[in-house]
């Protein structure tokens, strides 16, 4: 069985846990370092993804424009983040069955402590309430 290690970054910057995390990755590609779960906390950023969008109010809060889906995400203290560093390709696993399996384990996990959440057709991730 394959080592995952785990590392926990509280309070961090987003952009400083964004470099770790490329690099991690090439030194997971080349061989030179385990499979990593990432957990932080970020300290207060908004984050747009490749569809973009816009903020309806100035604001001071840093904004990062990052290499992913989706539109604006807030992240800050009491939010948890899990970054994955996995090698699907090594183990097999396209990303839509990896994303799916991430979502059930945490499904799974939240049901345990009461909260009734469940997914929506044709979108990722959780939904409460009808929100995500």
């Amino acid at each position: 069985m394959k080592t995952i290690e785990t590392h926990w970054h509280w309070h961090s910057d987003y952009q400083s846990d964004l470099s770790w995390q490329k690099r991690r990755r090439q030194q997971i590609v080349e061989g030179d370092s385990p499979e990593t779960l990432l957990f932080t906390e970020h300290n207060p950023c908004i984050t747009f993804g490749k569809r973009g969008g816009e903020l309806r109010s100035k604001t001071s809060t840093p904004i990062f424009h990052v290499n992913r889906g989706g539109l604006a995400t807030w992240h800050g203290f009491g939010q948890l983040v899990l970054y994955p560093l996995i090698h699907l390709q090594n183990r097999k696993i396209g990303t839509r069955l990896f994303v799916h399996t991430l979502e059930e384990a945490l499904l799974r996990t939240i049901l345990d402590y009461g909260v009734k959440a469940g997914r929506k057709d044709n979108c990722p991730g959780l939904w409460w309430q009808g929100k995500k």
